[in-house]
């Protein structure tokens, strides 16, 4: 009879246990997150420790250090975590998602839809894992993919705009650019407040011609964020439709300022140059471009050549007296 008395004090005393080391470990990962969310990522890091001295293979404790990590730019060692953490939990959606960003981060496009895709089929209504999944499909140019995931997304959740940005992003892959101006218009409407919906509305608003409103939408985009290489270069393609030749010229050379080795510039302004009679600056131009992509740029230099050798030959041809 004692022993079974000291055997039932024996549970009890271990389940007290238990519980106090539950409410502490929840209290380090409430403290976790709290830290977090203002960016105190060292007592974030601390207190997700203490939880893991409590209990070694908490998932939750594993995956934050993870996204420390991953918010820090320290892509191997979130990764060393997300895996760890799915082995303790393989049917965790959170952590299929954290990979999919970390492969993103890392351009392993193929990779992170797989872990996006296996993330969504446990966890069907998670919204972010939908928008992730999607931005991954119009990289690889899967718009009607995209757009499925994120039509019911934008009526379901009206409170955010990256789900409307995106089924923007889709619907100018799939060229219906109406559409995607409608989107990104909401996108803007619902506080998307990046450069990105207003260079992207400006381009579908090129792709149809016009040319004021694009230049509003690129000059929005670069308010927003000066050094939009993209926005700054397509402004200079609406100044030229304007014959706004000097303001064009400016962009050109600014975009590649923002990124000497971004060639859509380089390219439009030595074009820009030879266009207004500027050769010599133009053949310069597709020398120095010839410095960051050898191929493009003795081909721009082939055909300075050859537009030089037409001009040369029309020049002399109107210098011709006439046969009478």
């Amino acid at each position: 009879m004692r022993l079974t008395v000291i055997s039932f004090l024996f549970v009890l005393m271990s389940g007290a246990l238990f519980a106090q080391e539950t409410d502490s470990v929840n209290q380090f990962l409430i403290a976790g997150a709290r830290a977090y969310n203002r960016n105190d990522f060292a007592a974030a890091r601390t207190a997700y420790q203490n939880a893991l001295r409590l209990q070694p293979k908490n998932v939750e404790a594993i995956r934050n250090l993870g996204l420390i990590a991953n918010t820090l730019g320290d892509l191997q060692t979130a990764m060393t975590y997300y895996q760890e953490a799915l082995r303790y939990d393989s049917t965790n959606p959170n952590t299929y998602n954290n990979i999919g960003v970390v492969m993103s981060a890392r351009r392993q496009t193929a990779q992170a839809i797989s872990y996006f895709e296996r993330a969504l089929q446990l966890d069907t209504a998670n919204y972010q894992i939908h928008v992730n999944l999607a931005g991954e499909y119009i990289t690889v140019g899967r718009f009607n993919d995209a757009a499925e995931h994120l039509r019911g997304a934008v009526v379901a959740d009206t409170l955010r705009p990256e789900f409307a940005y995106l089924l923007g992003r889709a619907m100018l892959g799939l060229r219906k650019n109406d559409s995607a101006i409608f989107y990104f218009n909401m996108s803007m409407a619902r506080g998307g407040a990046t450069a990105e919906p207003f260079y992207f509305r400006g381009a579908a608003e090129m792709n149809l011609g016009k040319w004021d409103e694009a230049g509003k939408s690129f000059s929005a985009a670069l308010l927003k964020d000066p050094n939009h290489k993209e926005a700054c270069h397509s402004l200079g393609i609406v100044r030229v439709k304007q014959s706004r030749y000097e303001d064009a010229l400016n962009l050109f050379k600014r975009s590649i300022e923002l990124d000497s080795a971004y060639l859509p510039g380089w390219v439009s302004l030595g074009a820009m140059c030879m266009v207004t009679g500027q050769a010599p600056q133009a053949d310069s131009i597709y020398r120095k471009l010839s410095a960051v992509d050898t191929a493009l740029g003795y081909r721009m230099i082939d055909l300075y050549n050859f537009e030089s050798a037409k001009q040369r030959e029309k020049a002399e041809q109107e210098k011709k007296p006439e046969k009478k």
